[in-house]
């Protein structure tokens, strides 16, 4: 069955914004780095742009479900999407739960380590997410 324009251009688009999170800090640094000769990376952006993995994972995972795929070629996306989402609500609860979103706390020890932890799982659910929605992409523009 041949896939509509419409179909191939929503899935490469969805594709690409979950690109967003992972190459908006990179391109900033190299930016910052070009204008001010600073290398300043905000390793947090990645979660805070967490709206764009949001979109591009429930955009393949709706598009597959329209073109009625069977759910294990797409369960990849599923799981790592769940990850990427309870990575992302455990590290504000710790935050919230330990002071840190107040600024009670600061940020050192024990919560340095945690923090830290959540952020590089953030970082590489984003990538695996990221090439996940390439993988489905390719499906499906092929099929």
């Amino acid at each position: 069955m041949k896939k509509s324009n419409l179909f191939k251009f929503l899935s490469y688009s969805f594709s690409i914004v979950s690109t967003f999170p992972v190459v908006t800090p990179v391109l900033l640094t190299i930016i910052v780095l070009i204008s001010k000769g600073k290398f300043l990376y905000d390793f947090m952006m990645p979660a805070e742009l967490i709206l764009f993995t949001i979109i591009a994972s429930l955009g393949i995972i709706t598009l597959q479900i329209i073109d009625k795929k069977a759910f294990f070629e797409y369960k990849k996306l599923v799981l790592l999407f769940s990850l990427s989402i309870s990575n992302f609500l455990a590290a504000n609860i710790y935050a919230y739960l330990t002071g840190l979103a107040h600024g009670d706390t600061n940020l050192n020890g024990i919560h340095l380590f945690f923090i830290t932890i959540f952020v590089i799982l953030w970082h590489l659910f984003a990538i695996l997410i990221s090439i996940e929605c390439f993988k489905l992409t390719k499906k499906i523009s092929t099929r």
